[in-house]
């Protein structure tokens, strides 16, 4: 499943921008809300993937938004790679280098989304595609 995702995604990114900024959206935003709500209680993935779907909906409406909420997304999963790179060679809490991380490339890249739109929707579809097809 995962194969036919990320080759819809590299193949169709662009095309069809409209689609996929909401799949991708609602997708990564449920997962992003699911780990930030886990730090504070139990969670639900299908209730945070429900606010995921919701929140894709009403910033589709709006494009400049699109492209920071799709930074965000993007800002997320960079914030996860440098993440996993830097944990080996910095000696401090991980869980405060981890969310500090995150917190910086998410605000980064969110800022540079809100200003390229179209850039940061080629760049969202094909990371997300790249990580579906490599997650096999």
């Amino acid at each position: 499943m995962l194969i036919i995702i990320g080759l819809y995604f590299i193949i169709f990114g662009e095309t069809c921008w409209h689609i996929n900024s909401i799949l991708i959206n609602s997708a990564i935003l449920g997962l992003i809300i699911n780990s930030v709500f886990s730090l504070f209680m139990k969670s639900n993935i299908g209730l945070c993937m429900l606010f995921g779907v919701i929140i894709a909906f009403t910033v589709f409406s709006f494009k400049s938004l699109n492209g920071i909420t799709l930074g965000i997304v993007v800002g997320y999963l960079v914030g996860n790679l440098f993440y996993n790179i830097i944990v080996k060679f910095i000696i401090m809490n991980p869980q405060v280098l981890y969310w500090s991380t995150i917190l910086v490339c998410t605000i980064c890249i969110s800022i540079f989304g809100g200003i390229m739109d179209e850039y940061m929707v080629c760049v969202a579809t094909s990371l997300v595609g790249a990580y579906s097809l490599i997650r096999v």
